[in-house]
Parts: C-alpha cells; structure tokens; sequence
C-alpha cells in the first residue's frame, strides 16, 4: 500500500475529531521530544475529547471505556483545537487485561489502526 493510498479524507476525520488513543506527530520538538515523534492521547473512549494528556515514549492501557497511558515526557494538558488532522493512519500497540481481570501476569498486547494528528508543542 502506497502513502497516497493509506492517506484519508481529512475532513472526514475533523468530523469525528480527537478520539482517546489516537496518534500524535510533533512537528517542532518539545521537552525531551523530537520534532516528528509519535505519543497517544489519553481520554475517555467513545465521545470527542475536548482535551488530554499526551505521552511518548509511551505504554498504553486501552480498554472498552479508557485510553491511559504512561511514559514521558507527558502534557498536563492538551486542547485538542491545537491538533491538525493529517488524513494518515498507523498501526498502535496497546495493552489491556485479558477477559477484563485485573491481576499478575493477565495483560494482553494488541494493535489497532488509529488516526494521526500533529500539534505544534504549543496551547496557545
């Protein structure tokens, strides 16, 4: 599959807007992070987030209702109007617990395709 071919309709996804777990691209470095590194943004699932924490270098815990991730460097804070669709998708390793019991030893890894944004490091 080509890029051009994985490419979206942006509009599309500036319709749905943020959704916990999706991909975020720094196009500027901040903090400890490159311009051009990924981190996942944290949030309830199923409903348009307004905001969230995002985290690289990330560990991510996804299950039918969160999205909570671990890692750093993380914000605080991020406005999601500060996120620009990029019409892009890519293939995300998160983790959750097996048949939903929590215990030692009872998480399973899993990877879903989820949306791209890029965001400049800034809220202003």
């Amino acid at each position: 599959m080509t890029e051009s071919e994985r490419k979206l309709d942006t509009s599309y996804q500036g319709w749905m807007g943020v959704q916990a777990g999706d991909a975020i691209r720094l196009t500027k470095p901040w903090q400890e992070a490159k311009a051009g590194e990924i981190g996942i943004i944290d949030g309830m699932r199923h409903r348009r987030l307004i905001s969230g924490s995002i985290t690289f270098n990330y560990s991510a815990f996804r299950d039918d209702r969160v999205v909570s991730c671990s890692g750093g460097p993380g914000t605080i804070i991020t406005y999601t109007n500060r996120l620009v669709p990029t019409g892009e998708t890519m293939l995300v390793w998160y983790w959750r617990w097996k048949d939903g019991y929590t215990g030692a030893d009872n998480g399973e890894r899993y990877a879903m395709e989820v949306n791209i944004w890029e965001w400049d490091g800034t809220n202003d």
